[in-house]
């Protein structure tokens, strides 16, 4: 497979970095989630306290992960 030129016609390296998923960033440690989550102003720690709150509940009421999973907000 033939890589596209940087330039006017293919991508460059800002656009290839800024078209990656925040979650392939973190994958690569290329970023945190203290920094990801600072920037829609909540706390990291809190977050994920939360998170295992709810997953605990999850466990405890027999839900599939699919079901206990939060849902994207429309």
């Amino acid at each position: 497979m033939a890589r596209p030129s940087p330039g006017p016609s293919g991508p460059t390296t800002l656009t290839a970095i800024a078209s990656r998923s925040e979650a392939e960033v973190r994958r690569d440690g290329t970023t945190t989630l203290a920094e990801e989550y600072a920037k829609c102003g909540k706390d990291w720690q809190t977050v994920l306290r939360q998170r295992a709150r709810e997953v605990e509940l999850a466990r405890e009421l027999g839900l599939s992960g699919a079901e206990a999973s939060p849902a994207t907000p429309r």
